[in-house]
């Protein structure tokens, strides 16, 4: 198994005396199995990775509390008891770490007459806020404030910028994160929505907010490190600060605005740095401390005494060919510098380090994301600016802009240097009315750093004075002492033994270079103390000095040593549990449940899905009116598509409400009672019975499909009857926390068996996943499954002469010992241990980055899914030399790993490339169409997610949900990707209606904004001006203005190349297209030199092709734009791009926390 596998187990699964996947199988086989035989046969389908149990039976089975259930579906009917009851039930659910979902529409609507009381009802949403405070409550772990900043091997980020998942689910990632003992794998990053959180401030100015039940690492009496919930710290407790160490080792690209944008009066001959380096790094600090821009002009304010300033900013305008003029301020020491250059300043807004004024300065995100010496020489040039030497001795830096102190004390700390924040709001005496906010470097340590990689060059600014020998406090150290004291030396160090006895009465907290040197200088006091986390410098310690409460909004990750660094203080973090809100699309609250998650604060804990029917989308699709009815009462009538709008909104905009079909799923349901409601699992895809307080629970399994591709179709059927026997004896023996699901589940024993490595079968099978003979496989292999799944039951109800107890309720011809018997779950975490692809979604990468350690360093590699690879290496050795292949193969690799498609390598051939599309190579429509075919042979609902570009329109979600309706879905998450990144909440939109092709393609829409380069260029037929935009680098669109010739053919011949660049076709096929043709007059006058190309055609490919960067005379070896990206949504696995599938972000190699 692969390294983070590894780790994964031994956080997640290991159990005490386990050290392997062999020890979890064994473990979990001798629980579940009846058996020898049994045991040994579950043993090897779980070694082998044929099939493999949900994470909860991995880790629970066998152990004091066999918790293997996923999720809980609970009833709920409209009175107060037993609203009371369901909500105990739920919290001791989650206790115990399941999921829940409960349908609310049983609940009588906001305001309704209550005749016992005479009073009015509080509504679904009001109830709904019960069960989320619960939630809340119930949370098995804490979370912090998305704009905590933590330290990353790429650099520092806000924490908030890891999410990119629909409300409430995970992100997988894979950031080397700051932690306790250097730096730790976070695998995982999770959104929790707004909460109540209480903000902690230090003596020295560092603070994080947190929810109360957030794990903060402290000091204890008994000088040891010990966890606390931030509810229960005090003021005067001690807590941990990390000192950082920045382990970036890339240069940051700058971006450029072309030259050719500009108008020809502006100077653009300036030499600006394509990498963000450390003497352009001084330079933005200057401009940070000292500087401002408006329009067009960049200037400096530097003080006549700072020579060494004046001299630096003159040597750095030389360099970089920019011209500045002087202005002596009248009656102030000192001068303005002023840049007039629109490109210039330009380039300070295009790569947003910009100031947009000093009370709102703030250090731009490129330089955090910089190595450590870029990191200094930005420092040096704020602190040389705006800095000075506090009593002679002591670095410390002032500004009026809280958030620039607060990000500096960070980026202080992130190379080592602590320092001490202080703000005065009381200034009679000053000009500025502001608050001003001072930092002071007095650790005699830090300072050792400041000088020796910052320092001041600015000759009047340097220390005058050796700074005081001071240190970090070591609170409690006497207690600590006490255990290593050596009584029988005392005599012969007594004033030292003095000294030491004051510390072990709690007199004082020496600093740590004192204690360090008590210890030095004597043997009272045994050596092994110096291993206590206590007396290491990586720590500095200070006290709590105020707690507040607030609210914000909240995340949290997961790492495999379960803390990390936040805002430099050492914190705990926790998995937590989920939940699902469901309600009729006829309820008369219905618009404010799909409109609640919009509101802030309200229904932070839950996800929310909408139980639509046929009826109603009849009626969106006729324009119909639709009732709003409770207990057969119509309260009004609106719009069915006014309300339909209204889910496609959020969906589009936030990930959710999600949708269930019930009609679909009511005529799929085997149970035909009336005594039992369907509802829904945590995920959705689990369609549940549920009783009042009570429900059924997910007994689930997935068999790894891409291991039976070249053996018998038998040995499906054999895993899958093991598989059967499996689930059942693990209905059997489950710990269920509540009577009422206990007996909901046996009482019909419904089983998940599902699949995963489905995409790693079909490329291994030569099938694309989007062509009809994949939805044709897939329905041959699961109706496989589920029949063999169904006769297996058949089988044990014969041989245990008895049926599941509500048998006779029923739509079932033959008995059987089961009601259902097939799922397809959320594979998640599984689906990494067995290696495969999750569940039936496609791949989501063929290249990603994986990063080790070597000798200290981080390095990062390539890692390749190993099918495309060794079919890859099959292709190119079949046809090319040696040379030609070793180079050919790093060239589709590189744009794999950079464009995350081979789709626009045109020399690769086509069923090539149509074998190994990737996820967002896939249309919508070919999702639903994989969805569907198995839907068509599951007897439960389907985990899957529709992933949609940025771009998508609401009016393209609305066209999908309609496609999955019509093909008999029973349910439909749809998620467009980055709309759930809580750095940027408000997205533009745009109304342009779309298209949907016959073969359920949706036609790309255009941006309203792209960036264009227009080109003037000679014709056979006259002068054409030719505008190219780009999107997301590439090109997107040409328009064709002409003065003679044809201008109805070159308006048709753009628009068709546009649609071709739109539809994403190899930019080189569009080229080498247009340049293929010859106008005799054009070529004639090409030959003389008055024209620009062979055709009018010829000439706009060339124009294009001037457009590529980097580019090389052959197809075949076109390089890849190297890959420059603050994206943060990375498998712990490969350390690249993630989609989303089954609710939360997972990768190709598998990896997910789903399951």
């Amino acid at each position: 198994m692969s390294d983070i596998v590894n780790e994964v187990l031994a956080a997640r699964y290991f159990r005490e005396g386990e050290s392997s996947w062999e020890d979890v199988c064994r473990r979990v086989a001798d629980y579940v199995g009846n058996t020898d035989d049994e045991r040994e046969i579950y043993y090897d389908m779980m070694v082998n990775k044929d099939f493999v149990p949900n994470s909860p039976a991995l880790m629970n089975a066998g152990t004091d509390t066999s918790m293997m259930s996923a999720c809980i579906s609970l009833g709920i009917d409209d009175d107060m008891r037993d609203i009371l009851k369901t909500f105990t039930n739920a919290m001791i659910s989650m206790k115990y770490g399941a999921g829940i979902g409960i349908d609310f529409s049983n609940l009588r609507p906001k305001d309704d007459y209550i005749h016992s009381t005479g009073g009015t009802s509080s509504g679904v949403v009001s109830f709904m806020e019960m069960f989320n405070q619960g939630v809340e409550t119930c949370k098995s772990g804490g979370c912090v404030a998305h704009d905590t900043l933590i330290q990353t091997s790429k650099g520092i980020k806000k924490i908030g910028s890891l999410i990119d998942c629909p409300p409430f689910a995970d992100t997988e990632i894979n950031e080397m994160v700051l932690s306790k003992d250097g730096f730790d794998t976070a695998y995982l990053s999770q959104d929790n929505g707004e909460s109540d959180v209480i903000e902690l401030k230090t003596e020295f100015g560092y603070s994080v907010k947190a929810t109360d039940n957030h794990m903060i690492r402290v000091v204890n009496q008994d000088g040891k490190f010990d966890w606390k919930c931030i509810s229960d710290i005090k003021i005067d407790d001690w807590v941990v600060i990390k000192k950082g160490e920045n382990i970036v080792n890339e240069y940051v690209k700058l971006d450029k605005i072309p030259k050719s944008e500009y108008h020809f009066n502006v100077k653009t001959d300036i030499n600006l740095p394509d990498y963000l380096d450390e003497e352009f790094a001084e330079l933005l600090g200057f401009y940070i401390a000292d500087g401002c821009i408006s329009k067009k002009v960049f200037a400096m304010c530097i003080n006549d005494d700072d020579v060494e300033i004046i001299e630096r900013f003159k040597e750095m305008c030389v360099k970089y060919n920019l011209h500045y003029t002087a202005s002596k301020k009248e009656n102030d020491n000192s001068t303005n510098y002023h840049i007039a250059s629109k490109y210039f300043t330009d380039f300070i807004r295009y790569n947003k380090m910009k100031k947009s004024s000093s009370l709102k300065a703030c250090i731009p995100k490129k330089i955090f994301e910089s190595p450590k010496t870029v990191v200094y020489s930005y420092i040096r040039g704020m602190f040389n600016c705006d800095g000075h030497i506090a009593y002679k001795s002591y670095p410390s830096y002032s500004t009026i802009s809280e958030q620039l102190i607060n990000e500096l004390q960070y980026l202080l700390l992130s190379v080592g240097i602590i320092s001490r924040k202080s703000c005065i709001t009381q200034r009679e005496n000053s000009l500025g009315k502001n608050p001003l906010y001072t930092l002071l470097i007095t650790d005699k340590n830090s300072i050792e750093l400041f000088n020796k990689n910052i320092g001041f060059f600015v000759e009047r600014k340097k220390a005058i004075h050796e700074p005081y020998n001071t240190s970090t406090k070591i609170p409690f150290i006497g207690n600590l002492i006490k255990e290593y004291y050596c009584d029988e030396q005392k005599k012969n160090y007594p004033k030292i033994n003095k000294e030491i006895r004051r510390y072990m009465r709690g007199d004082r907290n020496p600093s740590l270079y004192r204690v360090l040197d008590l210890i030095e200088r004597s043997e009272l006091v045994d050596k092994s103390i110096l291993k206590e986390d206590l007396l290491n410098d990586d720590y500095y310690f200070t006290k709590v000095v105020e707690l507040n409460r607030t609210k914000c909004y909240t995340v949290d990750i997961e790492t495999m040593s379960h803390e990390y660094s936040a805002n430099g203080i050492l914190v705990h973090n926790k998995r937590r549990g989920a939940a699902l809100a469901s309600l009729s699309v006829s309820h008369p609250d219905i618009e404010n449940f799909i409109t609640s998650k919009l509101e802030e604060g309200k229904l932070s804990n839950m996800n929310i899905s909408v139980r639509i029917t046929d009826n109603f989308m009849q009626a969106v699709e006729e324009d119909k009116d639709w009732e709003l009815v409770f207990d057969g009462k119509v309260y009004r009538t609106i719009k069915a598509r006014d309300l339909f709008k209204k889910i496609v909104y959020g969906a589009h905009r936030f990930g959710e409400p999600g949708v269930l079909f019930v009609d679909e799923i009511t005529r799929k349901e085997p149970y035909k009672g009336t005594e039992f409601k369907i509802g829904q699992n945590a995920c959705s895809e689990s369609n549940l019975l549920t009783c009042n307080g009570g429900g059924e629970s997910c007994i689930l399994g997935s068999i790894n499909l891409s291991n039976f591709y070249d053996k018998q179709i038998s040995n499906v059927s054999n895993i899958t009857r093991h598989a059967t026997h499996f689930l059942n004896n693990v209905t059997d023996k489950n710990f269920y926390p509540v009577e009422e699901v206990e007996y909901m589940t046996k009482e019909f024993r419904r089983i998940g068996i599902g699949v995963m490595g489905w995409h790693d079968l079909l490329i291994k099978s030569n099938i694309p996943y989007d062509s009809p003979e994949a939805v044709k496989t897939a329905e041959e292999y699961m109706e496989l499954i589920n029949n063999t799944s169904i006769h297996e039951s058949q089988v044990m109800a014969d041989k245990l002469s008895r049926v599941f107890p509500r048998f006779d309720e029923c739509d079932i011809d033959i008995k059987r010992y089961n009601c259902a018997t097939t799922i397809i779950a959320p594979t998640g975490t599984i689906s990494l241990l067995a290696g495969c692809s999750s569940g039936i979604e496609p791949i989501f990468s063929l290249v990603h980055k994986r990063y080790t350690w070597a000798d200290g360093e981080k390095v990062g590699y390539l890692q390749v899914h190993p099918i495309f690879e060794e079919k890859l290496d099959e292709y190119l050795e079949s046809r090319y030399s040696a040379y030609d292949w070793d180079r050919m193969k790093k060239s589709v690799l590189e744009h794999a790993y950079a464009k995350g498609t081979i789709q626009d390598i045109a020399w690769l051939p086509k069923d090539f490339r149509e074998l190994f599309k990737t996820s967002l190579d896939i249309s919508p429509k070919a999702h639903i169409d994989m969805q569907a075919a198995f839907q068509k042979y599951t007897g439960n609902n389907i985990s899957k997610t529709i992933n949609l570009p940025n771009n998508t329109t609401e009016e393209e979600v609305w066209d999908i949900y309609f496609y999955g309706w019509k093909k008999h879905l029973k349910g439909m998450t749809v998620y467009r990707s980055g709309s759930r990144d809580i750095e940027v909440l408000e997205l533009k939109k745009d109304s342009t209606p779309t298209t949907t092709l016959p073969d359920g393609r949706i036609l790309p829409k255009r941006p309203s904004d792209l960036p264009a380069t227009n080109s003037k260029r000679r014709s056979g037929c006259g002068k054409l001006i030719i505008s190219v935009a780009e999107k997301d680098g590439n090109p997107y669109e040409c328009i064709i203005s002409n003065k003679g010739g044809c201008t109805a053919m070159n308006d048709a011949l753009g628009q068709m190349i546009s649609l071709s660049m739109r539809w994403n076709v190899p930019t080189w096929d569009i080229i080498k297209t247009l340049r293929n043709v010859t106008c005799p007059v054009a070529y004639k006058k090409f030959s003389e030199g008055n024209c620009d190309g062979k055709s009018c055609s010829d000439v706009i490919g060339r124009v294009i092709e001037s457009l590529i960067p980097d580019k090389e005379s052959e197809p075949i070896s076109i390089p890849c734009k190297v890959k420059v990206t603050t994206e943060d949504n990375i498998c712990p696995e490969c350390g690249e791009h993630l989609s989303m599938v089954e609710g939360c972000k997972t990768c190709a190699c598998g990896y997910s926390r789903c399951g």
